[in-house]
Protein backbone atom coordinates (compact mmCIF):
# COMPACT_ATOMS: atom_id res chain seq x y z
CA UNK A 1 0.00 0.00 0.00
CA UNK A 2 2.57 2.75 -0.70
CA UNK A 3 2.50 3.26 -4.44
CA UNK A 4 1.88 6.45 -4.65
CA UNK A 5 3.62 9.44 -6.29
CA UNK A 6 2.81 12.93 -3.96
CA UNK A 7 4.63 15.40 -2.79
CA UNK A 8 4.97 14.03 1.25
CA UNK A 9 7.51 12.81 3.81
CA UNK A 10 6.99 9.15 2.15
CA UNK A 11 8.07 7.01 4.74
CA UNK A 12 7.04 3.28 4.95
CA UNK A 13 8.02 -0.09 4.56
CA UNK A 14 9.53 0.96 0.91
CA UNK A 15 11.72 3.17 2.18
CA UNK A 16 10.65 6.58 0.83
CA UNK A 17 12.21 9.96 1.92
CA UNK A 18 10.56 12.85 0.45
CA UNK A 19 9.68 11.62 -3.00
Amino acid sequence: MADEDGPKEYRWETGYEKT
